[in-house]
């Protein structure tokens, strides 16, 4: 039973592994960026923050959601922004961003 779980946590740590790996690669980002949108250098990085951010979200406001994105993950040091320019991030994300996460999420898990 233990060694199971163990090999599924295995398992599902390689998945997040390699999402981790894409959201960090400057292919993702050169492919899924709108139009210039995320060029500069940022307060708010794309690769970094604003995907795990959308990630992470849940159905509470977005300043609540920043305040406790920002509580949970102190190790992205995350700067304190306001709502407005996350929502201004988020648009420079390409939909299909999160399709290929998807994706290469499913295909980990069934490999």
């Amino acid at each position: 039973m233990w060694g199971e779980s163990y090999g599924l946590f295995k398992h599902f740590n390689a998945i997040i592994k390699e999402s981790k790996q894409l959201i960090y690669s400057k292919e993702f980002l050169e492919d899924y960026r709108v139009g210039n949108a995320i060029t500069r250098n940022r307060e708010i990085s794309f690769t970094t923050n604003v995907i795990c951010f959308l990630l992470h979200s849940s159905k509470k406001s977005l300043p609540i959601k920043l305040s406790n994105f920002r509580d949970s993950f102190t190790n992205l040091k995350i700067p304190l922004v306001f709502p407005q320019a996350m929502s201004r991030a988020r648009q420079g994300i390409h939909s299909d961003a999160f399709y290929k996460l998807f994706q290469a999420t499913v295909v980990g898990f069934y490999k």
